[in-house]
């Protein structure tokens, strides 16, 4: 390497830095020296690729996996790892998913937390249920059947988490793609700002993938509608509702969206409560007051209102339980 009239030297390791940051090496197409084939290989979550993709089951398994770029020399890729591999922890501790709500709007108290570890598609399913699980809902009737609304819209959550797996830099060992939920907003984060090539400028009108392997692989199974529209997808589908707003923010490190919450305080809390007795149908007034930062008249009031047609209280006070209405409507 030349820097002015001198030439430098460079290590084995900067070489490397080098190639991976003009993207010149790509991780996904590189051979998994941790996994052995076929004891690292999931039939279960290849037969199920491939049926999602439409792949004919009668063409044999590791020319299908060559064809994919899954595997090479007998060996698997990581991108098969992160598709089809086991003990994905192991061999691939940085496609970690990790998904943290917290309390407020900073990241001091954490009140739930999963790590997904799990194959890529998994791990994004899985984020999904969290989400879905401390997102706030509402309810429509639709063709006379109730039809359940996410503050934010699936669709925008699905292309975010797709977007951040897709492109993240999968080189940096010491951090994960990240979902934090706070009471405003929610960020998914990824490890890798822009990929090499694409100005600042471009971004969200041009598209180039860091992952090309990966970003075909859920594209053949229906998780990427068409290659590089995945940032106005969201776009559009935040635009539809009034109930957030979305933004982008790039570093040379880090890739977040940041969806900002749009709701009054009172909704948001008889959610929270709805939620809380589903997932522990005994919990006390106390308890909900102290969960929730309010006193135990704000909460019986809430109560009152939830008793109307969401929620109903089985046995007495002291040894009864909570039964979720809307849950039982939705089931007949």
């Amino acid at each position: 390497m030349r820097i002015g009239p001198n030439s430098q030297k460079l290590t084995r390791k900067q070489i490397i830095e080098f190639f991976q940051k003009e993207g010149l090496i790509h991780f996904d197409e590189l051979i998994n020296s941790k996994a052995v084939y076929p004891e690292h290989f999931s039939v279960f979550k290849y037969d199920k690729f491939i049926e999602l993709a439409k792949i004919s089951s009668k063409l044999r398994t590791i020319d299908i996996l060559q064809n994919l770029s899954c595997i090479r020399n007998n060996q698997l890729t990581n991108a098969g790892v992160l598709f089809f591999g086991v003990a994905n922890e192991f061999m691939l501790l940085q496609a970690k998913i990790s998904a943290i709500l917290f309390q407020g709007t900073k990241n001091v108290t954490i009140l739930d937390r999963k790590d997904f570890c799990d194959d890529l598609v998994s791990n994004i399913e899985d984020s999904m249920v969290f989400l879905r699980k401390h997102l706030n809902l509402s309810y429509k009737i639709k063709h006379l059947q109730r039809e359940e609304i996410l503050e934010i819209p699936e669709v925008a959550l699905r292309e975010a988490l797709v977007n951040a797996a897709c492109h993240r830099d999968y080189f940096e060992k010491g951090a994960n793609i990240s979902i934090s939920i706070f009471s405003d907003r929610v960020e998914i984060s990824n490890p890798g700002g822009l990929p090499s090539g694409l100005p600042i400028e471009l971004f969200g009108r041009k598209s180039v993938t860091r992952n090309s392997v990966i970003a075909d692989l859920l594209h053949r199974i229906g998780y990427i509608e068409k290659i590089g529209t995945g940032i106005q997808r969201i776009k559009d589908a935040v635009a539809d509702v009034a109930s957030c707003t979305v933004e982008f923010e790039i570093s040379e490190n880090w890739f977040t969206t940041i969806f900002y919450r749009k709701h009054d305080n009172v909704t948001d809390r008889l959610s929270q409560i709805v939620r809380i007795m589903k997932d522990n149908p005994n919990v006390s007034s106390a308890k909900l007051a102290e969960l929730l930062q309010v006193s135990k008249r704000t909460i019986l009031r809430d109560i009152e209102k939830l008793k109307h047609d969401k929620i109903s209280r089985i046995g007495t006070e002291r040894d009864g339980y909570w039964q979720i209405i809307i849950e039982q409507e939705n089931t007949k």
